[in-house]
């Protein structure tokens, strides 16, 4: 008879790994879909951008670039596109299909840890509500580092729970390797192991839990350190700051987590900037339909309902239940749930203590995105927990299950139907190939603010070739980093980046070369105060700045000529201008 339970078993066993590897397939063939295409729909955007820069000069750094250590913050990333690159080519479509098919992995191993941690069906509907979550598919289509850095974060989130379960060496060992490698992906991902403390729910010895954890802190603490140093700290000492105030300054500091968390539920809505994200320069191209809201808000409302049923539950009934086929899915449903609840939660509450104490630095819908795993899996974990409590027969659970997961799937669905890009040429970069047909190779050009590294990519494509020098000149030592204000703050530092610019217009001219300026938008704010400087300069000098082509923001410097009148005294001058085009 025990021989007989023991073949029926292996045998049940056996088809539940062939169903759920058959609908894993057929999930991820769906997160291919919504994510491969229409990668060449729009053009690079500024990030993008800088992207491009890093890894097309990884391995052979400007000697005159930015400062290399700063900018490779996320080197495994850049180097891992890198080695993409080499295959699928230096594209739009190259840069940004390495994270659409990091994202189809990413999806895939969420699967696969539910799968591992808590049986067949939590595995399945992760698997299914992250394929659809619309913020994830949006960073699947960015040739920027997120969905790498949410796979690590995912493996983290297992290796966790597996320490938790098991309490040996090998596994502390591999989520403190993955710790660090998260942290050099993304730097934000410090704080995320604060959370990992409640891994105690799932340990048989809490006490012996704890002092692993802090044992493998302190050596994961030591091995960061020179990362933090180096890295962190003068990052956080430097940088974009004005558009992190302007999107802290949307939302009360106090609601931030909240917003998050609907930003990141599998039927959350955008955040509201990602719309200008989404096309770089033309934010008017993410056209969001009109039920995309009230999707997002219905799927929320199922979330809700499904912890306030989780919570009602006096005693974990389904743990007792779990299915003998999933060996690994017999860790407690009460504890995984605390501990991935946790893990997002905590470190939302970490992020917005930092921008709290320090400087907005907590963004909705980016530096947050390392709750995004734990936070889905949650989903995952009340959505089973739900159905056990609605009806205690398998079947029965399984139908449940799959409806909820089907309804938060929809409301994903609907919000990325709503959000579809239409095919958008970036104004700047038509603007970059119209001026290119202006200037020469052997000219110079001076582009105000951040305007060179706007269309890098384009120019590189083109085969553009002049020699550009930003102003302010920091613009080329750091990338994606522009606070006027800073600058203003520093006159100083201001005023010798404009003489030494001026010098370099002077010599230029000085030996027969066209001088071109280059600007971005309507002059105005601090940005134009800054910009002023650079102006002055050139009066001083003798220098004038010939507007060409306001829609380009394209002008000539030429030197002024002053030549005497017959008929005047020489004070009196009638400004030449000595080469146009």
């Amino acid at each position: 008879m025990a021989i007989g339970q023991i073949k029926t078993a292996a045998k049940r066993r056996g088809s539940g790994d062939t169903l759920f590897w058959i609908v894993l397939v057929l999930v991820l063939a769906g997160a291919a879909a919504v994510r491969f295409p229409g990668l060449n729909a729009r053009e690079l955007w500024f990030d993008e951008n800088c992207t491009f820069y890093i890894v097309h000069n990884l391995y052979d750094w400007p000697a005159d670039g930015p400062d290399q250590w700063r900018e490779v913050a996320h080197l495994p990333y850049f180097a891992a596109l890198h080695a993409w690159t080499r295959l699928a080519g230096e594209t739009i479509w190259g840069m940004r299909s390495f994270s659409a098919l990091v994202g189809c992995i990413g999806v895939a191993a969420l699967g696969l840890v539910g799968r591992r941690i808590a049986g067949t069906g939590v595995g399945l509907a992760v698997a299914a509500l992250a394929a659809c979550s619309p913020i994830h598919v949006h960073y699947s289509q960015e040739a920027r580092g997120y969905t790498f850095w949410l796979l690590l974060v995912t493996v983290g989130v297992y290796l966790i729970c597996r320490a938790a379960q098991t309490m040996r060496a090998r596994w502390w060992t591999a989520y403190a390797g993955c710790v660090w490698v998260t942290v050099l992906t993304h730097y934000f991902a410090i704080l995320w192991p604060i959370g990992t403390l409640a891994g105690a729910w799932l340990a048989c010895d809490r006490r012996r839990f704890l002092r692993q954890w802090v044992v493998t802190h302190v050596v994961l603490g030591i091995a960061l350190a020179p990362v933090v140093l180096l890295l962190v700290l003068p990052l956080a000492d430097g940088g974009s700051k004005p558009w992190f105030r302007e999107v802290w300054a949307g939302y009360p500091p106090a609601l931030a987590v909240l917003k998050s968390l609907w930003a990141m539920l599998p039927s959350g809505g955008y955040p509201d900037y990602l719309g200008a994200v989404a096309t770089g320069a033309d934010a008017a191209a993410a056209r969001l339909g009109p039920g995309w809201k009230f999707a997002a808000l219905w799927g929320s409302v199922i979330v809700v309902a499904a912890m306030a049923l989780m919570v009602a539950s006096t005693r974990d009934r389904h743990s007792s239940n779990t299915d003998a086929s999933d060996s690994d899915a017999s860790l407690s449903r009460r504890g995984l749930l605390a501990v991935m609840i946790s893990l997002s939660v905590v470190y939302l509450l970490a992020s917005l203590l930092h921008s709290c104490l320090f400087e907005p630095t907590y963004v909705v819908g980016r530096y947050d995105l390392a709750a995004w795993p734990s936070l889905v899996l949650a989903v995952a974990l009340l959505i089973e927990a739900t159905s056990a409590r609605i009806a205690r027969s398998r079947l029965g659970r399984c139908s449940i299950g799959v409806a909820f997961t089907a309804l938060l799937g929809g409301c994903g669905a609907i919000t990325l139907y709503g959000a579809q890009l239409a095919p958008v040429s970036n104004p700047l970069t038509d603007r970059a190939r119209q001026i290119a047909g202006f200037v020469a190779p052997k000219d110079l050009v001076i582009s105000l603010g951040k305007y060179k590294l706007f269309v890098t990519y384009e120019w590189h494509r083109i085969g553009f070739s002049a020699e550009v020098i930003s102003f302010p000149t920091c613009h080329d030592r750091q990338l994606c980093w522009d606070d006027a204000d800073a600058e203003l703050a520093d006159p100083e530092t201001l005023h010798r980046d404009a003489v030494a610019v001026t010098a370099r217009v002077d010599e230029a001219l000085a030996a027969g070369r066209d001088v071109w300026l280059l600007a971005h938008g309507k002059p105005a704010g601090a940005r134009w105060e800054v910009d002023r400087q650079l102006f002055a300069h050139f009066a001083k000098q003798g220098l004038s700045v010939i507007p060409l082509d306001d829609k380009l923001g394209l002008a000539a410097i030429v030197r002024i000529v002053v030549a005497p009148t017959r008929d005047q005294d020489q004070t009196e001058v009638s400004p030449t201008v000595s080469r146009t085009r």
